[in-house]
């Protein structure tokens, strides 16, 4: 029984962690969409070969014929290469710097909840014990 709650427990934990990687990657593709990145499916053999071979959700550049193009490989959630240029590769980066800012910011004030919930202090049961009192 003890062997099958853990495998239980191992299971759950693998797919949360896979669904919180899908959603970073579906987050990071919308933002790349958004920014001016044109997503090509790997629909051919060749393609799916080929992308496998990428690094994959990460964005990288390769030069050609004296200009920068970025690219942006998915092989397991859209199956695609999303392809960008200099004009596109900048708005992301604004827009991802812009989005780690608003994360950092509603974490810090998460943060800053939970301290003060945590922080209640009934100053009926402490009194006399300070100057200001």
């Amino acid at each position: 029984m003890t062997k099958k709650l853990i495998f239980l427990i191992l299971c759950g934990l693998m797919i949360s962690c896979a669904t919180a990687e899908k959603d970073k990657t579906q987050n990071t593709e919308q933002m790349l969409s958004a920014a001016g990145f044109k997503p090509q499916l790997a629909d051919t053999l060749a393609r799916m070969e080929h992308l496998a071979t990428l690094p994959q959700h990460t964005v990288f550049a390769r030069e050609r014929k004296g200009k920068m193009y970025y690219f942006y490989a998915d092989e397991k959630v859209c199956n695609c290469l999303f392809i960008g240029d200099q004009a596109a590769y900048q708005q992301y980066s604004q827009m991802a710097v812009q989005n780690r800012q608003i994360q950092e910011q509603e974490q810090s004030s998460e943060m800053q909840e939970d301290a003060e919930a945590n922080m209640a202090m009934n100053w009926g049961l402490w009194g006399g014990l300070y100057p200001w009192d």
